[in-house]
């Protein structure tokens, strides 16, 4: 690695909720990635082209050419899951129906830490910084809690025989807390694709240029402490990484070979 390398401040960038840096010095632009047209007969790690100022530039997915999980993969795994979470909702008041009709006490829990849906929700530690994400999902917590209780105050009117005051009470919540909920999962799918917009770094000189796909810029950084060895005995040697940095939050990013990138896929543009 060059001195001047060194001494430059890094383009710190999150793709697949890994941190990487870039050198600066090869770095022309960050932008929003727009339309991206495919071309035909390129490698694999070619998406195809976007435009970049007067110029027609290939885009190549970093997530191919460091072996990651593609982002539709990803944000699948997480529609399937929501999916998964809604049914059993749905499940779950449909049991509660059930008990009353059938007069018999509800034994799913009541507990909104408890079912499936809670301890995922508790849990989720996401590196999601998008408002919209993160609003959607903040508002879960007062329908789902309203949602279980009301299974303890059903079991209670079951107990007493009131079986006409228990259904009123679901039907209440199936009109209000729970299709709120329901309507929640969807709006946090397309809130979580939203959050998913990837951002394009323009490497090159500004004449030879080449874009390259990441989820998100996490901050433009001094890094210290570089060791270009560390990272042959930590992860799967590619030419595509040089090394690893230290930040200054004590945190480490791997750091991208922008030579390497450009002089390996300049020479296959699309």
């Amino acid at each position: 690695m060059n001195t001047k390398k060194e001494q430059l401040p890094w383009v710190l960038l999150s793709i697949a909720d890994n941190v990487y840096a870039i050198s600066c010095e090869s770095v022309i632009s960050l932008m929003q990635l727009g339309p991206v047209i495919p071309v035909p007969k390129v490698p694999e790690e070619i998406r195809g082209v976007v435009k970049f100022r007067e110029q027609v530039i290939s885009l190549v997915d970093m997530r191919k050419v460091l072996n990651l999980k593609p982002l539709e993969a990803e944000i699948q795994e997480f529609y399937d899951l929501m999916d998964v979470r809604k049914q059993d909702h749905i499940n779950w008041i449909t049991t509660l129906e059930k008990s009353v009709q059938d007069k018999t006490k509800f034994t799913l829990t009541t507990d909104p830490h408890a079912c499936a849906f809670g301890k995922w929700y508790d849990s989720y530690k996401s590196k999601n910084t998008n408002i919209m994400f993160s609003v959607t999902f903040a508002r879960f917590d007062t329908p789902h809690k309203a949602i279980h209780q009301i299974g303890v105050e059903v079991n209670k009117l079951i107990e007493k025989n009131d079986y006409e005051a228990a259904s009123e009470i679901i039907e209440a919540t199936k009109d209000a807390e729970f299709k709120q909920m329901m309507h929640l999962f969807d709006e946090l799918k397309e809130s979580y694709r939203e959050s998913k917009r990837e951002i394009s770094l323009i490497l090159g000189d500004g004449k030879n240029n080449l874009c390259i796909s990441v989820d998100e810029i996490v901050a433009i950084e001094y890094l210290t402490e570089i060791d270009q060895e560390l990272i042959k005995s930590t992860i799967t040697e590619t030419e595509f990484l040089i090394g690893i940095g230290k930040r200054k939050n004590g945190l480490t990013a791997l750091l991208l070979n922008d030579e390497y990138i450009m002089n390996t896929f300049l020479g296959q543009q699309a």
